[in-house]
């Protein structure tokens, strides 16, 4: 008789009672979502050898941050075990984070932005495109305008004008994504002008500035609170095991770094390895503390070992210390 076809594995929320407590960690993923709305949030950087618990620990401040009702994205950069984001351009990972961080989000700028790129770059099977998404409306609306020459756009009433070239369907569909809404504004309209004479590289720039932008104006509001949304990012590593220079390291990671500005309402969190030299490099704004927070990830402690034992059910005391004394 064959078993069932399925993993015999725990759910994700009984996984987490397995959590070590790792509490100074916790207290600081606590301390910084309580930041007041006038303050600035850091990047969080959480750093040590592996097998010290940080993927867990992202995974345990994702659940604190979904049990606040915070929108998270959590990317793993590793490649053995992230399905390939670290693999995918600059622009890809943005998009998977944009996706990640919910479809209710109206972010017109990245949207249309990123839709201009793969255009521009004649990448129409981008996977962001599947599925409905307001990344796909955005695909479709600039495959069915990219043609029409800048000449002929109109300097006034441009989402009239729009209303008129696309179909009725199409039209619903750039309401509901709020990229109509986008387009009937003044800063709209300008910024279509703008994305259909730039170049891809123009636009890849661009995107990580659109992308806070447009949270910045989406992300649910906290009360007093400053941050509204977090981005979980794992095995930072990843990013630069092909070279060991200090500088070719910095400039592998620059993508993140972009995704950080002091007046952005999103918590960046990162695991990783080593400790960022980002405040080392000459005239980086990460070399004040109020910018950057590292803090070192070492081994457990011996309660914090047994407490672990106890909680996945080892309870016999001589068991324990046979298994800690390996």
């Amino acid at each position: 008789m064959f078993d069932a076809l399925e993993l015999d594995r725990q759910p994700p929320s009984e996984e987490l009672r397995h959590f070590t407590n790792r509490e100074s960690e916790q207290a600081v993923f606590r301390r910084i979502l309580e930041v007041a709305a006038n303050d600035t949030l850091p990047v969080l950087m959480f750093y040590g050898i592996g097998g010290t618990g940080k993927s867990w620990l992202l995974r345990r401040f994702r659940h604190t941050a979904e049990s606040l009702k915070l929108p998270v994205a959590h990317l793993d950069l590793d490649n053995r075990s992230g399905a390939g984001i670290g693999r995918r351009d600059t622009a890809g990972i943005l998009a998977e984070i944009r996706g990640q961080l919910g479809p209710s989000l109206r972010c017109p700028r990245l949207d249309l932005a990123y839709a201009w790129l793969r255009a521009k770059l004649r990448d129409a099977e981008d996977p962001a495109f599947r599925g409905g998404t307001a990344l796909g409306v955005a695909a479709e609306f600039v495959a069915e305008l990219g043609k029409v020459a800048t000449s002929d756009v109109p300097g006034g009433n441009l989402i009239g004008w729009v209303a008129k070239k696309v179909t009725a369907p199409r039209f619903k569909k750039l309401k509901t994504s709020g990229l109509a809404d986008w387009l009937a504004s003044k800063n709209g309209e300008a910024d279509f002008l703008r994305l259909k004479v730039r170049t891809a590289d123009e636009l890849r720039e661009e995107l990580p500035k659109r992308l806070l932008l447009d949270l910045r104006d989406s992300l649910p509001q906290r009360g007093d609170f400053r941050c509204r949304g977090v981005l979980l990012l794992d095995a930072m590593e990843s990013l630069i095991r092909t070279t060991s220079a200090s500088h070719a390291q910095y400039e592998a990671q620059k993508w993140v770094r972009e995704l950080y500005h002091p007046d952005s309402p999103l918590l960046v969190v990162i695991a990783g390895r080593d400790r960022l030299n980002w405040a080392q490099m000459p005239n980086s704004a990460f070399a004040a503390p109020e910018h950057l927070e590292q803090h070192l990830i070492g081994g457990l402690a011996q309660p914090d070992a047994e407490q672990f034992l106890v909680n996945c059910g080892i309870t016999n005391s001589e068991l324990q210390r046979a298994i800690l004394g390996v």
